[in-house]
């Protein structure tokens, strides 16, 4: 476990894993209390600079392992965007992974149609992504951590799914208060309530945390319960305010997967 290959995902997520438990410094961790000469420090140094030549950075560890399609790296790795955690170049590389991922899912729906099939599969939930690069080519590092939930959500991790959840009410809650100030400054009483655009954003955002949450509380998440109960709760309020049924404004499918959810952990 020491040195995995470099096609062991597995083996490189788990030497991530104790490496990062072992409090990973990216500074001297190993520097004694002091050196009483120059020549000492230097031959120090030249130690140091060997030893961390040999041992690999666990997020560098994790991005390898993630590049793999390992579900537990990609998970770590989209908690690790969202906190700030990776360094810059080690974004780029994040980024990269992701947008690897939406170039095949783009080429297979592409033979898909060619083929006479439908498309709409794994690759529905990228609709909800943010542009991982701005006009300029700034990377959104939240938009690449949502890529990564995305994909290890898709490979069946319940934390990969609770996280793009919990991402995606954010991005619901935002579109909502943008409403209101919208609607603060528009004197227009008569425009669709149900129908502005930031509104319907919200609600696809909801839908998606719905399942997903739903998803990860049937796979025994049970802080996903709770999320998804306080969803369905807010749900709840907006569609009273609103003057709609709760399953018509959630959509079949995933208010479908909600009740599962709730019958099986007996929300």
């Amino acid at each position: 476990l020491a040195n995995p290959n470099d096609d062991d995902d597995v083996g490189l997520f788990v030497l991530a894993s104790a490496t990062e438990s072992s409090s990973w410094d990216e500074g001297d961790e190993n520097m004694p209390g002091a050196a009483t000469t120059d020549s000492e420090e230097a031959r120090y140094d030249e130690k140091r600079q060997r030893r961390r030549r040999r041992r690999r950075h666990p997020h560098d560890l994790y991005l390898s392992s993630a590049e793999l399609g390992n579900a537990f790296a990609l998970t770590r790795l989209g908690g690790l965007c969202d906190d700030g955690s990776l360094s810059p170049r080690r974004v780029v590389r994040a980024a990269a992974i992701v947008e690897d991922s939406f170039a095949r899912e783009q080429q297979e729906e592409e033979e898909e149609e060619k083929k006479g099939g439908g498309g709409g599969g794994p690759g529905c939930l990228s609709d909800l992504i943010p542009p991982l690069r701005s006009r300029d080519g700034e990377i959104d590092a939240r938009a690449v951590a949502m890529g990564l939930f995305r994909m290890g959500a898709l490979s069946g991790n319940p934390n990969a799914q609770a996280s793009l959840a919990d991402s995606c009410m954010e991005l619901s809650m935002e579109a909502l208060s943008s409403i209101d100030n919208d609607d603060d400054d528009d004197e227009d009483e008569d425009q669709d309530h149900h129908h502005h655009p930031a509104r319907i954003v919200s609600r696809d955002l909801r839908r998606a945390a719905v399942a997903l949450f739903g998803m990860a509380a049937q796979q025994g998440d049970g802080a996903a319960s709770d999320s998804l109960s306080r969803v369905l709760r807010l749900e709840m309020q907006l569609c009273a305010e609103g003057g709609m049924e709760m399953e018509e404004a959630m959509g079949g499918p995933a208010f479908r997967t909600a009740g599962a959810a709730m019958a099986s952990e007996d929300i």
